[in-house]
């Protein structure tokens, strides 16, 4: 069967070629990324049967015959009772469940899951690199550049603005590629006995669509606050940055004569960035920007990364003994922190509700992650917390004597002030006549990996019900010494779980060195001494 697909102003022709068909195709089109907080944001859905031909249903496009409610109702009836395909099923569900299309308790598959289940290794479970990757389709991606060429000539800023028979070649593409992934995928879960787990995930999508759905309530006054108080002090804080770099530049550059050549070259470059930013506004965030301001104040980093490159993030920053350090650090901190602020009150609905994405392939290790925004990883106050790691390292070079030397400023003047500013997990809250609940596995992956790896000690440890992350301290650095302060120890046990967790999601030493804020030469000697320990 020829596989075309075909604009239709109604939906008589679709429901009469989905009567024999039982795996149907299904794609939407929006003028929104967000159905949860946009609502009715449908412009067309894209129907095709499994291996032969499809139809787009224009229902929201300009200049066009689109269909009507009622037609687009009688579409959703007949989609019930098939197996209904998507690529990232939890986006279109949601679109056409605002349209009152409810397909969720459907036998619904999704290509994303399908193909994260066969391919673990790939860079990205997108439609259009999965068709050019996986499937090598000619052409893939070919009518998504010339649909993105038209909308730029003619400033249509969403689909819905493209005229329905210019937006059909892309919809059919877009269905095509899933019914490909489909085909491609099914036999491979086949030959490895992994039917049943796609079930199984099926299920998980049903329960993650409702709890999308569901949301999370968020106090958006408290929110509202947060921006400006954060907003004032990333101001102040930036000019700061900007102020003391151009100081010690200006400085600087009255010495350049007394520089070696390759110093000069560094001042030269940074005096240009300032230049190309408006004398200033260079990107904090930015390492690249920070590594030529820090050059041309003749400082290098003193971590590489396994490539050879320059490493300019948090802990060294902490390690670099100059004044601009840790202004820098505190700016990125609060610049982090008042982002997720910013990305709570773009994405929150008009009734106070987050719907955050759940992602069942959204990461690599096979957990679930969440996006837009992440509700897994809420941004906490990294530079006190990291003026309390670096108090504890201190300490614990100390009782050490043969330790490397380790020095690091006070990086807040008002801590209270900044926690205050800083209680992001105070956005949300419960319903009325609700209350929120903590919870957390303990140590699930771990218990995992040693059940898995069969390593007597692990298993003793969790059978007796012994700290595993002291042990894994113990292993990696020995003992805590007997005089260590109660802050040390929670350092020290704190050290012994990035190490156990960082293991089990494959760190090496490089990664590790980063994360303790130790040399790599003491993370590749953290992770002899863990496996000779446990083998």
């Amino acid at each position: 069967m020829i596989e075309t697909t075909t604009l239709v102003s109604r939906v008589e022709p679709v429901i009469a070629g989905l009567l024999d068909a039982s795996i149907v195709i299904i794609d939407t089109e929006t003028s929104s990324l967000y159905p949860w907080r946009d609502g009715q944001v449908l412009a067309g859905v894209g129907v095709k049967v499994l291996g032969g031909p499809g139809w787009y249903v224009p229902y929201r496009h300009a200049n066009t015959q689109n269909v009507s409610a009622s037609q687009l109702e009688r579409l959703g009836a007949a989609l019930r009772g098939h197996t209904l395909v998507m690529h990232n099923a939890a986006f279109d569900a949601a679109v056409l469940w605002q349209e009152g299309l409810d397909l969720v308790d459907e036998d619904v598959v999704d290509t994303l899951v399908m193909w994260r289940l066969v391919s673990e290794d790939e860079v990205s479970y997108q439609l259009k690199h999965l068709a050019k990757v996986a499937l090598k389709l000619p052409g893939a991606g070919d009518s998504e550049k010339q649909l993105r060429l038209l909308r730029g000539r003619h400033d249509w800023k969403t689909y819905d603005q493209v005229p329905g028979e210019l937006i059909v070649t892309y919809a059919g593409d877009d269905l095509l590629y899933t019914d490909r992934l489909y085909a491609a995928a099914l036999p491979l879960l086949q030959r490895r006995g992994l039917l049943e787990l796609l079930k199984l995930e099926q299920l998980v999508f049903r329960e993650l669509f409702h709890l999308q759905c569901r949301g999370f309530k968020l106090d958006v006054g408290y929110v509202n606050e947060r921006l400006k108080d954060l907003g004032a002090r990333v101001r102040k804080f930036k000019n700061q940055v900007y102020e003391l770099a151009r100081n010690e530049l200006g400085e600087r550059w009255q010495r350049r004569a007394k520089l070696g050549e390759l110093e000069r070259s560094w001042l030269d470059s940074c005096v240009a960035l300032f230049k190309e930013r408006d004398g200033g506004e260079w990107q904090v965030k930015s390492h690249h920007d920070v590594r030529r301001v820090f050059h041309g104040l003749g400082l290098k980093s003193p971590l590489k990364t396994e490539k050879g490159n320059e490493v300019w993030d948090k802990s060294v920053l902490s390690k670099l003994k100059h004044p601009l350090a840790p202004v820098i650090r505190e700016t990125r901190a609060l610049l982090k922190v008042l982002e997720y602020f910013q990305q709570l009150y773009e994405l929150v609905d008009a009734d106070g509700v987050i719907h955050a994405s759940l992602n069942q392939a959204g990461a690599k290790t096979g957990r679930m992650s969440c996006s837009a925004p992440n509700l897994q990883n809420l941004p906490r106050d990294e530079t006190v917390a990291s003026r309390d790691y670096a108090a504890q390292l201190l300490e614990l070079r100390e009782l050490h004597p043969n330790a490397a030397e380790w020095d690091r400023e006070d990086l807040v003047d008002n801590e209270a002030d900044l926690d205050e500013l800083l209680k992001v997990r105070a956005a949300f809250v419960p319903r009325p006549g609700c209350f929120l609940l903590f919870a957390d596995w303990a140590q699930v992956e771990l218990r995992v990996l040693a059940d898995y790896a069969v390593e007597p000690a692990y298993l003793l440890a969790f059978e007796l019900g012994l700290d595993v992350h002291k042990l894994a301290a113990t292993a990696a650095s020995g003992p805590l010494p007997a005089n260590a302060s109660e802050d040390l120890k929670r350092w020290w046990r704190r050290m012994g779980k990035d190490i156990g967790f960082g293991l089990v999601y494959g760190i090496g030493p490089t990664s590790l060195s980063i994360r303790l804020g130790r040399t790599k030469r003491e993370a590749e000697m953290f992770l002899n001494n863990y496996f000779r320990t446990f083998p």
